[in-house]
């Protein structure tokens, strides 16, 4: 396996807008992005894409897939939307998050998360079609997936 690895400074909000739940890292944190597979630059350096293994870090967040694609990508650091394929996987040391494919809209602060979702809080776990997490309000939406059910496994605390 060939490890292809590139540090991604200017992306400071990449994975903060990746927080499936309350606890962001900061937002000035550098980004580090790396995949077992190859990473293509596109439109001079406006669209990254990554496969095999991919992984961007920051902090104590984790965001994982098979492959993923960054899009519009300006000198100045931003971008406009990250794209999950593949068993993606979110976790910041506390709590995690998993599904078939992720989206973060840079516009929106929000991550969407769709194809057997599992979050898991603690104890808690809850499963369901898509999940919508506003990274900024904490705001979250869970869907059912088409003729299921959103389910949750919740322990009661003693105390």
């Amino acid at each position: 396996m060939i490890a292809f690895y590139v540090s991604l400074l200017a992306l400071g909000a990449a994975i903060s807008a990746a927080q499936p739940v309350a606890v962001a890292p900061a937002a000035d944190a550098p980004i580090d992005l790396s995949a077992d597979g190859a990473c293509e630059v596109i439109d001079n350096g406006a669209i990254v894409r990554c496969s095999g293994g991919v992984r961007i870090v920051q902090g104590a967040a984790i965001l994982a897939s098979d492959r993923m694609t960054v899009y519009g990508i300006d000198p100045d650091g931003g971008f406009d939307r990250i794209e999950a394929v593949g068993d993606v996987r979110y976790s910041n040391g506390e709590n995690a998050i998993s599904g078939a494919r992720g989206t973060y809209s840079a516009l929106s602060t929000e991550l969407t998360v769709t194809g057997d979702v599992v979050v898991i809080q603690g104890d808690q776990v809850l499963t369901g079609g898509e999940l919508v997490y506003n990274t900024e309000t904490g705001a979250s939406r869970f869907s059912p997936p088409p003729g299921g059910r959103v389910r949750g496994l919740f322990y009661r605390r003693p105390g």
